[in-house]
């Protein structure tokens, strides 16, 4: 409140005093009334008697809200996701035999943006660190790890296996799509003469031709650019198609592992021209897979009359005979990337 200062009585002047009357003031003289404090002064001014407002103060929040969301350094708010509710397809499971990576990766890209988890899948976000900021670290791994289950829900056990000893969901995902796209110089000029086979026809709508046709260029292009080794290597691959088929898988196994080089083929076919002198020379059939000069043809013909085997047709995809698609090793065949000796082991088993 505001101070008064204290009221001063004049002089009561005498009787012998003469009668002075005060002046009287003019009307143009302007009258003086002492200040009134402004409403803001007055807001801002403590009160004699009355207690000042209580500031309220914010409530830490308990553990089970601030591991809800959390705030990165740079401002980015973390909400924990789950992917319990996402619609997939049940029948797409990632699988090399399938070659079915551009439709499996675009579901999950998709997916995954509508959740708002993309950021870890192409590691654009960096987990935070755990000693400062240990509810955003908590969040960022839960978030982590459930897109982590999710991948490994929709792979095949071979690619599971590749998958699960990755530690983030952007190394899992780096991994396979290496896996699955990079399958060597021999896969994709195969899959380049598949794709030259695409016709346009009155029969069937044209809009679905050019999306197959975008579809083989799309994962032609992923596999990377041809260099001079890899055209001399798919020549000396291709040549071994009719007689030397074994060799041709065996050393295509090896390069979805590691690089094949046109002088690593070319040694091994001296090794086998070597191995076919011998042969020769100690009056052997040149090729090891027919049937040795030493049985007669009545024999022969008597064994294939005790066995009989119904007619194979070739593979639907490599166009050679011995096996079927569903065995078959070759880009495209649903062992795509496997060994020979896994094709034998699964068609044995069958």
């Amino acid at each position: 409140m505001v101070d008064t200062p204290p009221s001063v009585n004049p002089p009561t002047p005498s009787s012998n005093a003469p009668s002075v009357n005060p002046p009287t003031p003019s009307s143009n003289a302007p009258s003086v009334h002492p200040p009134t404090p402004s409403s803001n002064a007055a807001a801002s001014a403590p009160i004699s008697g009355v207690s000042p407002p209580v500031q309220s103060t914010p409530t830490a929040p308990s553990d089970s809200t601030s591991r809800t969301f959390g705030v990165t350094t740079d401002g980015i708010k973390l909400t924990i996701c789950n992917l319990s509710g996402v619609v997939w397809p049940s029948d797409l499971i990632l699988d090399l035999g399938k070659s079915n990576w551009i439709e499996w990766s675009d579901n999950l890209n998709i997916v995954l943006l509508q959740q708002g988890l993309d950021p870890w899948l192409d590691g654009s976000l960096p987990c935070p660190d755990p000693t400062t900021y240990a509810d955003v670290n908590y969040i960022w791994r839960h978030n982590d790890g459930a897109v982590r289950g999710f991948i490994l829900g929709r792979l095949s056990v071979a690619d599971k296996h590749l998958a699960r000893p990755l530690a983030t969901t952007h190394l899992m995902y780096n991994k396979l799509k290496s896996h699955h796209e990079q399958l060597g110089a021999f896969a994709q000029i195969n899959l380049l003469i598949k794709g030259l086979q695409v016709d346009f026809t009155y029969d069937h709508p044209i809009r679905n031709t050019i999306a197959e046709l975008q579809t083989f260029y799309e994962r032609i292009a992923a596999m990377g650019q041809l260099d001079d080794n890899d055209i001399y290597s798919v020549l000396l691959l291709n040549a071994m198609n009719k007689h030397f088929g074994p060799i041709q898988q065996s050393l295509y196994s090896l390069s979805s592992t590691s690089k094949v080089t046109a002088e690593m083929i070319v040694q091994r076919m001296l090794d086998e021209d070597a191995l076919i002198t011998r042969h020769v020379e100690r009056g052997q059939a040149a090729n090891p897979y027919t049937l040795s000069p030493s049985i007669s043809s009545s024999s022969a013909f008597a064994a294939t009359l005790s066995c009989p085997r119904s007619p194979c047709p070739p593979c639907t995809n490599c166009k050679r005979e011995g096996h079927s698609v569903d065995y078959c090793i070759a880009p495209g065949g649903k062992m795509a990337g496997r060994s020979v000796d896994e094709a034998r082991t699964a068609r044995a088993n069958a």
